[in-house]
C-alpha cells in the first residue's frame, strides 16, 4: 500500500484519520493505497481513485465529466485538517484534458480557511487547470488568518467538460504572516449612504471600526481622521476620534467610534479622501484610506429610461448592489443576465429585474443562450432554432409588462467563418423570438464590433442596433466609427444606429485622474462620432476582504470594494457628471482649434447647454468665446465647480488635459472659428516646497491686483507681491506637514469672468529616489538618493529594505502571492547623515541572490531632524543596463553585430516564461526549439534600439496591420513613466513582418502626440534564419519621441515587457513567451527596469 502522510501521521486504512491527530504544521495527500475515496469527502459527481494513472508512484485523484453532463456539478470538498495563522506553501501536480475554449472551463482548487465554529473566514483560488496538459508541479503562497482553527481543499470542474488528475496535493507551514506582528488587522470607514455618495444637506458622518489582534490600551485608543481632496492637500486639521470599549468577534476585537463632520463647509459635488491613522507604542502607525462626495439627486431620474443613452455594466449583473450604485449615479438602464432554458417550455429568467422594477430602471436583457453558442459553452448544442426563438418570445412576454426592455443578442463572438455561419443561426431566430412577442422593443446585435466576416454573412438584418466594445483610447474609437462607414456601404447601405455596451480602458498600474480624463473625452467623442447609447465598463465587483486591491480587474472599477464597503473613486464622482449633464442632451457640434484644443456641444430641448473642452498636451490660458451666454456653471475634474459670468461674451479658461464641463444656456450658440487671447495668463510655475515661500508669475496686460484673488486649499498662505511691468506675482506656501503630492492653485476674477488652474508639484524639504542598479557579474541593486530641497541644512536618519519578490509564473505575475526576500543587502540599508541645503546623497546597495526574471518591492523611510517621516516603496526589476552607442546603428545584421556584441543578452528560455493564452488547449512550452528568444537593447539620442533573436519551430505570418498581434512577432508594453505613481497611460507596440511586410502598431498610447495605429518612423527589420526553421532575428528602433514624456538621459529609468508572440496555426496567437509581463493584458507595474547608461 502506498501511503498518504500527515507530518508524523500514518493512513493506515483506506480513510482519513480525524482531524484531530493532524499537525498543524504540515499537510500531503499522495492519494496511494485508496481504492476509493473516503466516504466523509463530501463528493458531486464522478470523482475516483485512479491507480493507473500518477506523477509519482501509483495512484492520482481523477475528476470527470463527459459532454452530455456538463451542467451537472461535479465537485469535491475534502476532509478539514488543523492548521495555524500564518505563510503557508500549497502544491499539487495535474494532468489535465479539458475542453477550454479559454481559462474559465477549467478545473480550480481552492483553499478555505475555517475557524472553530465551521465558519468560512477566507477563500483562496488556488490553482486553475485547463485545457491539456502532461503531468505539471504548482506552487503558490497564501496567508490563513488568525482565527483559523483549521482548513480544507474544494476542488471543482467549471463549465468545462473531460477529466484531469491531481497528486501530491500538499499545505505547509512556512512562516508567521507579516500583518500579525501588528495589533491593527483592519481600520474600516462606512457610512449610511450607498457607495459614501450623501445627498447635500444629508448628516455626514463615518463609523470607524479598528479590528485588533490583540487588546488596545485605552489611554491611546484613538484614530486620527483627516479628510483631504484627490491630491493630498487637507481640508480638516487631523480628528481624534475616541473609540469605545473593544467587542470580542471570534480572535479579534473590534473598536468602534464616530466620525461626523457635518458641521465643516464641504462643497458638493466634490471627490474627497478620508484617511484614518491608528498608532500603537513601538509599531509603524497603521493607515487607511476611504472616500466620500456629496452629490444631488440624479437628473436623469427625471425622465425615462428611453430618454437616457446610458446602460450600466459590471462584472456580474445580478449583485443587487451593482442595480443601487448604477440608480445612485444617474444611470437608467441596467445590464441584466438574461437567458430561458433549452427544453420546453422555455421558461425564462432574469435575475436582478425586480431591482429595475423598484427602481424605475429599463432592463437590458442579455441573451445567455446566444452567447453559449458564440462561445460554445455549457450545453450550447441543446439550444434548437425552436428553443432560441420560443425562449426569446417568453423571456419578453414574461417581463415586458414589469420593466421598460432592451435586448442584448451576445458577447464578443468569434470571428472564423464557420463559426459565423453558426451564430447567425442563433441570431435570427431569436431576433424572430423577440419581434414576435413585441415589435417595437430594440434588439442590440452581439458586440462583434468591425469584424467584417458579420457584415459579409448578414448578421446585420438581424439587429436593430451594432454593437462594439473599446478599451483603446478615443482616438481608436474614431477609427472604429470610420470602420463602420466603409462597412455600411460596402454592404448595401446597412446603416443602422451605433451602441457600445462596455466603453472602458485597460488601467491596471495607471492613475485614476489618467482614467477620469479618458473616461470623460471617450464619452465626448462616442457622441460627437455618432454614438446613441454607451456603457462604461465597469461598475464594481464585492471584495470581503483586499484580495482586489491593485488588481487589473479592480482597475475597471468605479467604486472602491475593499470590505465591501463601497465608495467612490473620482471615476464615479465623473461617471456621475457626464451621465447626468448629457441626460436628454444631443450632440451640436465639436470644434478643433489651432493648437489642439478640443471642444464638444451637446444641447437639449429646453436650451440647456454643455461644452467638454480639453488639450491633450500644454495647457494653454484662452479667452473662450461664448457669444450671447450669460451665467456659466464650470465642473472641475473633481466633481469642484464655480459659477461664471460670460457677459455675452467668453471666459477666460485654462484648457488642458483635465477636461472642464460648462453648462450653461443658448438656444443656438455654436463655437467660435478661433479662440482669443486672455487678458491674464500664467508665466512661470514652480515646484512648492512644503514649508518655503515659492513664487508664482502671471503675465497681466490691464488687469490689476485688486481685480484678482489666487485661491490655494486650506491653510496654505498666499500673499499678492502687486504689480511690475506687465506682471502679477503671489508667493504661496504649503503647510509644513502636508501629504498633498499636488496644489490645485485657482486665478479667480472678481467678476466671475473665468479661472485659471496652476496645479503646483509639490515637494518636501527631503525627497528621494529608489533606482534600480544594472546587473554586472551576477550583482544587482538600487540606488537611493536623498535630496535636500530646501535651503536649510538637516540631518536625516534613513532605512531600505527589499521585503518581497514576485515569482514570474506561466508567464505572468500574481502581485498577492508575493514571497518574502530574504537576502543579505551589501551596503549601507540604515543610518543618519547630515545634508547641507540643495543638496543630495545617494547610497548604492547591491545583493547578490537576485533572480533577473522576478519582481521585487524596495521600500525606504526617511526621518527628519523635526521627526517627520517620509515613506517611499516602488517595484523594481530586470536591472538591465543599456549602453549607448556613439554612432547609430546601420540597421543591418552584419554591419551591427559589433554593437550587439556589447549589448548584456536577457534570456527567454525558461518555461515559466511561457504563457497559454487558452484558446488552443493543444498548446504546450516543448523546449527552446520550441519557441525562445535572446533580448537586447542599445541606445543614441535618437533610437531605442532592440534586437531580439527569436528560435521557433514553425513560422505563421498571415495577417497585417492591427492584427499583428494575433500571429507571429513581438509585442512591447513600456512604462515611460517608471518612477512615477501618477501614470499618464502606457504604450503597447506590436512589431512584426506579416503579409505587408515589417509593420510597427501601435495599441496604446500614452501621449496625444504619438497616435494609435501603424506607425512609419518606427524600423522594422527582420531576418530570415538560414536552418529552414521559423526562427527569425528582428532589428527595431524606436524613436524616443514614440516613448513621451520620457527623457533619454543617462541615468533614465524606462518600464518595459517584451514578449514573442506564438501562432502555430489557425485561430492565431495561442501563447507566447516573455521578458516580464504582462503585454497581454497591459499590467503597468509588472515591466522590467531598463537604465541607461553613458
Amino acid at each position: 500500500m502506498r501511503k498518504m502522510s500527515l507530518l508524523a501521521s500514518i493512513l493506515s486504512s483506506i480513510v482519513f484519520l480525524q482531524s484531530s491527530v493532524y499537525s498543524a504544521d504540515s499537510f500531503n495527500a499522495d492519494f496511494e493505497n485508496l481504492a476509493q475515496p473516503p466516504k466523509d469527502w463530501k463528493i458531486q459527481g464522478k470523482v475516483s481513485i485512479d491507480t493507473q494513472e500518477a506523477s509519482k508512484g501509483k495512484g492520482s485523484l481523477l475528476f470527470e465529466r463527459a459532454d452530455k453532463n456538463v451542467d451537472d456539478p461535479t465537485s469535491l470538498e475534502m476532509e478539514a485538517f488543523p492548521v495555524k495563522e500564518g505563510v503557508w506553501e500549497l502544491s499539487v501536480s495535474y494532468k489535465a484534458a479539458l475542453y477550454s475554449p479559454d481559462s474559465s472551463y477549467n478545473g480550480a482548487i481552492a483553499f478555505e480557511s475555517v475557524d472553530s465554529s465551521g465558519k468560512v473566514l477566507d477563500k483562496d483560488e488556488f490553482a486553475i487547470i485547463y485545457g491539456k496538459n502532461e503531468w505539471k508541479l504548482f506552487k503558490k503562497n497564501v496567508e490563513i488568518p488568525e482565527g483559523a482553527a483549521t482548513a480544507r481543499f474544494r476542488i471543482v470542474m467549471n463549465k468545462t467538460y473531460g477529466k484531469f488528475s491531481i497528486d501530491d496535493l500538499s499545505a505547509k507551514y512556512l512562516y508567521p504572516s507579516p500583518k500579525s506582528r501588528s495589533i491593527f488587522s483592519a481600520i474600516k470607514f462606512s457610512s449610511e449612504s450607498i457607495g459614501n455618495i450623501f445627498y447635500p444637506g444629508d448628516k455626514t458622518a463615518f463609523n470607524v471600526i479598528v479590528e485588533c489582534r490583540k487588546d488596545w490600551a485605552q489611554e491611546n485608543r484613538e484614530v486620527s481622521c483627516v479628510i483631504s481632496d484627490y491630491w493630498g492637500a487637507e481640508y480638516t486639521e487631523p480628528v481624534k476620534i475616541k473609540l469605545g470599549p473593544g467587542e470580542k468577534v471570534n480572535t479579534k476585537t473590534i473598536y468602534k467610534g464616530k466620525f461626523d463632520f457635518s458641521s465643516m463647509k464641504l462643497e458638493s459635488g466634490k471627490y474627497y479622501e478620508i484617511h484614518g491613522t491608528a498608532e500603537f507604542a513601538g509599531e509603524p502607525p497603521y493607515k487607511e484610506k476611504s472616500t466620500f462626495s456629496l452629490l444631488p439627486k440624479p437628473v436623469t431620474k427625471n425622465y425615462k429610461p428611453s430618454e437616457i443613452p446610458f446602460v450600466s455594466n459590471s462584472w456580474d449583473n445580478r449583485i443587487k448592489d451593482h442595480f443601487y450604485l448604477s440608480d445612485r449615479l444617474g444611470l437608467r438602464w441596467c445590464g441584466i443576465f438574461g437567458g430561458w432554458s433549452a427544453k420546453p417550455p422555455y421558461e425564462p429568467s432574469a435575475p436582478g429585474v425586480e431591482h429595475c422594477k423598484a427602481l424605475g430602471m429599463g432592463a437590458v436583457l442579455g441573451g445567455g443562450p446566444v452567447s453559449a453558442i458564440e462561445q460554445h459553452g455549457g450545453s450550447y448544442k441543446d439550444f434548437t432554432e425552436t428553443a432560441l426563438r420560443e425562449g426569446a418570445k417568453n423571456l419578453i412576454m414574461k417581463y415586458k409588462d414589469t420593466v421598460p426592455l432592451l435586448v442584448r443578442m451576445g458577447n464578443e463572438p468569434h470571428g472564423d467563418a464557420e463559426r459565423v455561419k453558426e451564430d447567425l443561426v442563433a441570431y435570427k431566430a431569436v431576433y424572430e423570438g423577440v419581434k414576435q412577442a413585441d415589435p417595437k422593443i430594440t434588439v442590440i446585435g452581439s458586440s462583434c464590433g468591425t469584424s467584417e466576416e458579420f457584415f459579409k454573412q448578414g448578421f446585420q438584418n438581424y439587429l436593430d442596433v451594432f454593437d462594439f466594445h473599446t478599451y483603446e483610447d478615443p482616438i481608436t474609437m474614431r477609427t472604429i466609427f470610420k470602420r463602420y462607414d466603409a462597412l455600411f456601404k460596402k454592404y448595401g447601405d446597412c446603416r443602422k444606429p451605433i451602441w457600445s455596451t462596455e466603453i472602458g480602458l485597460n488601467a491596471q498600474g495607471m492613475s485614476h485622474i489618467s482614467i477620469t480624463r479618458d473616461m470623460i473625452k471617450k464619452f465626448a467623442v462616442f457622441f460627437a462620432e455618432g454614438g446613441q447609447l454607451m456603457s462604461w465598463f465597469d461598475i464594481f465587483y464585492p471584495d470581503p476582504g483586499t484580495k482586489r486591491e491593485g488588481t487589473n480587474a479592480e482597475a475597471f472599477d468605479v467604486f472602491y470594494t475593499k470590505y465591501c464597503l463601497y465608495s467612490p473613486k473620482m471615476m464615479a464622482v465623473a461617471y456621475y457628471n457626464m451621465v447626468n449633464g448629457i441626460c436628454i442632451k444631443k450632440f451640436v457640434q465639436e470644434k478643433i482649434y489651432e493648437g489642439g484644443i478640443d471642444s464638444v456641444l451637446f444641447r437639449d430641448k429646453d436650451n440647456k447647454c454643455l461644452a467638454i473642452i480639453w488639450k491633450e498636451k500644454n495647457p494653454q490660458d484662452v479667452f473662450f468665446p461664448l457669444e450671447k451666454v450669460s451665467q456659466v456653471r464650470l465642473v472641475r475634474i473633481d466633481g469642484s465647480s464655480a459659477e461664471l459670468d460670460a457677459a455675452g461674451k467668453g471666459l477666460t479658461l485654462t484648457i488642458s488635459e483635465d477636461p472642464v464641463l460648462l453648462f450653461f444656456e443658448s438656444a443656438n450658440m455654436k463655437f467660435s472659428e478661433k479662440l482669443e487671447k486672455p487678458a491674464i495668463s500664467v508665466s512661470e510655475i514652480k515646484p512648492v516646497i512644503k514649508g518655503e515661500d515659492t513664487k508664482i508669475t502671471l503675465n497681466a496686460e490691464g488687469v490689476s491686483s485688486n481685480d484678482i484673488s489666487l485661491v490655494a486649499p486650506p491653510n496654505w498662505i498666499v500673499k499678492s507681491l502687486g504689480a511690475e511691468e506687465k506682471k502679477l506675482s503671489f508667493t504661496v506656501t504649503a503647510p509644513a506637514n502636508t501629504d498633498a503630492r499636488e496644489g490645485r492653485l485657482l486665478l479667480a476674477m472678481k467678476n466671475k469672468g473665468g479661472e485659471l488652474s496652476i496645479p503646483v508639484p509639490i515637494t518636501g524639504r527631503l525627497s528621494m529616489r529608489i533606482v534600480p542598479e544594472p546587473f554586472k557579474d551576477g550583482v544587482a541593486g538600487l540606488k537611493l538618493i536623498i535630496s535636500n530641497n530646501s535651503t536649510v541644512k538637516d540631518d536625516v536618519n534613513y532605512t531600505i529594505s527589499i521585503p518581497e519578490e514576485i515569482v514570474m509564473e506561466k508567464g505572468t505575475f500574481n502581485k498577492a502571492a508575493a514571497v518574502p526576500f530574504t537576502a543579505t543587502i551589501n551596503g549601507q540599508t540604515e543610518g543618519k547623515l547630515t545634508l547641507e541645503g540643495k543638496s543630495q546623497k545617494e547610497f548604492k546597495l547591491s545583493v547578490s541572490n537576485f533572480n533577473p526574471l522576478n519582481i521585487y518591492k524596495a521600500k525606504a523611510l526617511l526621518v527628519d531632524s523635526a521627526g517627520k517621516t517620509m515613506a517611499m516603496e516602488r517595484l523594481i526589476s530586470g536591472f538591465v543596463g543599456i549602453q549607448k552607442v556613439k554612432s547609430p546603428l546601420k540597421m543591418e545584421l552584419s554591419a551591427d553585430e559589433a554593437e550587439w556584441q556589447k549589448a548584456p543578452v536577457q534570456n527567454i528560455s525558461e518555461e515559466r516564461q511561457y504563457m497559454i493564452i487558452g484558446r488552443n488547449s493543444k498548446t504546450k512550452w516543448k523546449g527552446v526549439d520550441d519557441l525562445s528568444g535572446k533580448l537586447r537593447y542599445l541606445w543614441d539620442d535618437s533610437f531605442l534600439y532592440m534586437r531580439m533573436d527569436v528560435k521557433d519551430d514553425k513560422y505563421v505570418n498571415q495577417k497585417s496591420d492591427v492584427a499583428i498581434w494575433n500571429m507571429d512577432g513581438l509585442q512591447i508594453l513600456v512604462d515611460s513613466a517608471r518612477e512615477s505613481s501618477e501614470k499618464g497611460g502606457k504604450y503597447e507596440y506590436s512589431l512584426a513582418e506579416g503579409t505587408k511586410g515589417p509593420q510597427a502598431w501601435c495599441n496604446y498610447s500614452a501621449d496625444s502626440t504619438t497616435p494609435t495605429g501603424e506607425v512609419k518612423d518606427i524600423i522594422v527589420k527582420v531576418t530570415k534564419a538560414t536552418d529552414g526553421t521559423g526562427s527569425r532575428t528582428y532589428e527595431i528602433a524606436i524613436p524616443w519621441i514614440r516613448l513621451l514624456p520620457f527623457k533619454a538621459v543617462p541615468g533614465a529609468n524606462l518600464g518595459m515587457c517584451t514578449i514573442i508572440n506564438e501562432d502555430d496555426g489557425p485561430p492565431g496567437r495561442q501563447s507566447f513567451m516573455g521578458w516580464f509581463g504582462c503585454a497581454h493584458s497591459k499590467q503597468l507595474d509588472l515591466v522590467g527596469d531598463l537604465i541607461l547608461l553613458e
